[in-house]
């Protein structure tokens, strides 16, 4: 492999080792092409389209909930600063 690595570096030879390398990766079972019934093909579009739902929930969720305690906590500034100014108005703090 690494003699190949070598010429496809080198100019001369450049199109021939490129042919042996693609060679050395169709005789690789994991290059190989795998024939899939129609079965499985649904099966594989079925859990991928289910789990990119899910993702979207997810997501749209988060974002949600991003937004409910962005809102809480702008309520509970707005009380605080209210009931700090409440308290000076009736002398309960000195500022």
């Amino acid at each position: 492999m690494d003699e190949l690595r070598r010429r496809v570096t080198d100019s001369t030879g450049y199109h021939k080792a490129m042919e042996e390398l693609d060679a050395s990766f169709s005789l690789c079972p994991k290059f190989a092409l795998h024939e899939l019934t129609e079965e499985q093909i649904d099966d594989i579009t079925t859990n991928a389209a289910q789990k990119a739902v899910e993702l979207a929930k997810k997501d749209l969720y988060q974002g949600v909930g991003k937004a409910v305690i962005g809102w809480i906590f702008w309520i509970v500034g707005v009380a605080a600063v209210g009931l700090f100014v409440l308290a000076v108005k009736f002398g309960w703090i000195k500022p």
